[in-house]
C-alpha cells in the first residue's frame, strides 16, 4: 500500500516529512534518511515500543560501533553534541539523540502538531518535540550508526545556524521567527 507524492515547486526536507504524514492512512509513521546509515532493522522493535505504550515518540538513537570505525566525523560529532546541550537546555525531555533523522510516532501525533512545525529545515524532531511542549513520552531504540553509502552529507554551517534558529524560535514561545534569529545570527 504505497503511493508516490509528487512535490511540484515545493522542496524541503521537513515540508515532504509533514505532507507525507499528512497523507498517510497509518496509525504509525517513522522517518529514516535515504543515505543508508539508519540500520531500518529496529523499525520493528521502535513500532512494539509504541504499539505496548511504553511511548509516544520512539527514536532511533546512534550508537558508535567499536569494532567499525564509521558514522559521524569528529567534526559532525562536536557539531551533534553542541546541538545535543542546546536542545537540553530548551526541551526539558531527556533525548539522547536530538540530532537524529530517524524515529517513529503516532500519526494523529503529527497531524495535531502539524500546523506548528516549519516547513523548512531538516531537523524535523526538533521541531515535533519542542512544538509539543513536553507531552511525548520518549523511547530510545540504540542502533550502530553506517557509514554512508550513498548521497552526501547536508550538515553546514548554514543547517547548524538553522537548527539553533528553530531552537530559539521554540525557546522564545514563538515570539521570534525562525528566520529573524537566522538573520541576526549571521549578522553577528
Amino acid at each position: 500500500r504505497m503511493r508516490c507524492l509528487r512535490r511540484v515547486n515545493r522542496a524541503g526536507l521537513a515540508g515532504a516529512v509533514i505532507e507525507g504524514w499528512l497523507a498517510s492512512s497509518a496509525d504509525f509513521v517513522a522517518v529514516i534518511d535515504g543515505d543508508l546509515q539508519h540500520d531500518e532493522s529496529i523499525l520493528p522493535q521502535m513500532y512494539a515500543a509504541l504499539e505496548q505504550g511504553r511511548g509516544n515518540l520512539a527514536i532511533g538513537t546512534r550508537v558508535p560501533d567499536p569494532k567499525q570505525p564509521g558514522g559521524l566525523s569528529p567534526a559532525r560529532q562536536k557539531l551533534s553534541d553542541l546541538g545535543k546541550w542546546f536542545f537540553g537546555l530548551v526541551a526539558g525531555v531527556g533525548v539522547s539523540d536530538p540530532m537524529s533523522g530517524f524515529f517513529m510516532t503516532r500519526r494523529d501525533i503529527v497531524a495535531r502538531l502539524a500546523p506548528k512545525l516549519s516547513a523548512d529545515g531538516f531537523k524535523i524532531l526538533v521541531d515535533v518535540v519542542l512544538s509539543a511542549r513536553g507531552e511525548l513520552k520518549v523511547v530510545e531504540i540504540p542502533y550502530v550508526f553506517r557509514p554512508r553509502t550513498a548521497g552526501e552529507s547536508k550538515l553546514s554551517p548554514l543547517v547548524g545556524l538553522d537548527f539553533l534558529g528553530l531552537v530559539a524560535h521554540h525557546a522564545s514561545g514563538g515570539l521570534l521567527p525562525t528566520r529573524f534569529v537566522l538573520f541576526a545570527l549571521i549578522g553577528g
